[in-house]
């Protein structure tokens, strides 16, 4: 059979957005739903989450926890840790990672996730999801000064990486399409992110997902691919002084 692949992107920026909608599922250049195809998926940490924090890994894996417990027929994720580190590529392995030679455009992105479907069924083949290191990780929880939670950062990638694009309605959500430095409220699922979530992955013997990416800071668009920019973006909002 012949693959076409449909490579997206998305980033979360500083810049506002007028569009207003809750998060949908995304659909390939051909109007398929995109979605993993299989029933258990293989997740490949790679050791450069290390330079987020002694914990990057475990939060990142919670962030996936997160998006399991409800209802919806989602695929089974099975981690490796990885040996080497590697880049965000079409290889055959979806990785997260962290890195500070992120793809051009990106260099303001937070965090972005870049999956490959099949054009034509909307499977998934392939995503990575990665953490941009010009910027600071922890567990805010513990103190913040200015830095980006890694579980909220993760569990919104995470959505993507399901299949979800922004919600632009609900800032009480996960997928809402704006957060701060020490913003650590992303990090638990709400009713409109569960239910959203369910909406992909309806009940059935074959789950379905997609892909997303969460950029960072007024990342413009890279030619010849689709990105989530002023349609589908995470926009970042600069904290408030008080």
């Amino acid at each position: 059979m012949d693959v076409r692949t449909f490579l997206a992107i998305a980033s979360l920026m500083l810049v506002a957005s007028n569009a207003s909608a809750k998060a949908p599922a995304r659909t390939t250049s051909s109007g398929a739903r995109e979605h993993w195809a299989e029933h258990s998926v293989k997740v490949t940490l790679d050791p450069s989450l290390a330079s987020m924090g002694p914990h990057a890994m475990d939060e990142v894996r919670a962030a996936f926890g997160a998006w399991l417990e409800g209802d919806a027929a989602l695929p089974q994720f099975v981690f490796e840790i990885g040996t080497t580190r590697a880049a965000a590529a079409k290889d055959g392995v979806s990785r997260v990672l962290a890195t500070h030679d992120v793809a051009p455009g990106h260099e303001k992105d937070v965090a972005y996730t870049v999956s490959w479907a099949n054009v034509d069924t909307g499977a998934i083949l392939e995503s990575d999801i990665v953490f941009n290191l010009a910027y600071a990780f922890g567990d805010v929880a513990k103190g913040c000064s200015q830095s980006w939670d890694t579980r909220s950062v993760a569990t919104h990638e995470m959505g993507h990486f399901l299949g979800l694009a922004e919600d632009m309605a609900d800032d009480t959500t996960t997928m809402w399409f704006r957060t701060d430095p020490c913003d650590a409220h992303k990090a638990t699922l709400s009713t409109t992110d569960v239910a959203a979530i369910e909406s992909v992955y309806v009940t059935s013997t074959k789950p379905v997902a997609a892909h997303c990416s969460l950029a960072a800071p007024n990342a413009p668009a890279s030619g010849g691919l689709w990105v989530f920019g002023a349609i589908a973006a995470l926009y970042i909002r600069r904290k408030r002084s008080s």
